[in-house]
């Protein structure tokens, strides 16, 4: 079987989740997106939040960095420059990662 990826948006979740990209729960009810697939033989299910997963995108878009390079955010953030960015464009993502504009500037 070949490798392939599905994503879809879930407008309200039957169930609690966890945000791949931020490491926090998604209620029940919320909107999100969920994706699926198989990598290199391995089967593999996510979910985010729909800003998380905005975030995410806009990350890889500005660096180029898809795929493997993708970046998740709770296990990778650790440039101040990336940390800024996400505060001054994705605030809400940045405070689910307990990023604040006090912590970052000092």
């Amino acid at each position: 079987m070949g490798d392939f990826h599905h994503e879809r948006v879930i407008k309200s979740t039957r169930g609690v989740h966890v945000c791949e990209q931020c490491g926090t729960v998604i209620e029940i009810g919320s909107k999100a997106y969920h994706h699926a697939g198989v990598y290199w033989g391995d089967f593999y299910s996510s979910y985010q939040h729909v800003e998380c997963q905005a975030a995410g995108n806009a990350y890889a878009e500005m660096t180029g960095c898809w795929g493997e390079d993708y970046m998740w955010f709770q296990h990778q953030l650790e440039d101040r420059d990336d940390e800024l960015w996400l505060l001054e464009n994705y605030p809400i993502v940045a405070g689910r990662l307990g990023l604040t504009q006090d912590e970052v500037v000092s």
